[in-house]
């Protein structure tokens, strides 16, 4: 992906007015037509990584987790599946 032009001015206005998705369509759209890369890029990634978060968020101590914008969207965005092992996700 560019770091800068369009692409990226749509990215940051989407994650500006909080619009998933859009931003799933900017930053996943393209990998539609091969499930099987956005899988090994994304969704198999975000799902190793939510036990990761989770022992962030047991030990009770301020942490960040950073990843690109398309770990964040659709049903498969780390946000989905920590709310589906019951955290209360917050979109800031």
């Amino acid at each position: 992906f560019a770091r800068s032009g369009p692409a990226v001015a749509a990215l940051r206005a989407a994650w500006r007015a909080g619009d998933v998705r859009a931003l799933d369509s900017l930053a996943l759209g393209r990998l539609a037509p091969y499930p099987r890369t956005r899988a090994a890029m994304f969704d198999d990634r975000n799902a190793r990584w939510v036990p990761q978060v989770e022992a962030l968020l047991a030990a009770g101590e301020p942490a960040a987790v950073v990843v690109g914008a398309g770990h964040l969207v659709g049903p498969r965005g780390l946000p989905a599946l920590l709310s589906a092992r019951g955290y209360r996700v917050v979109q800031r």
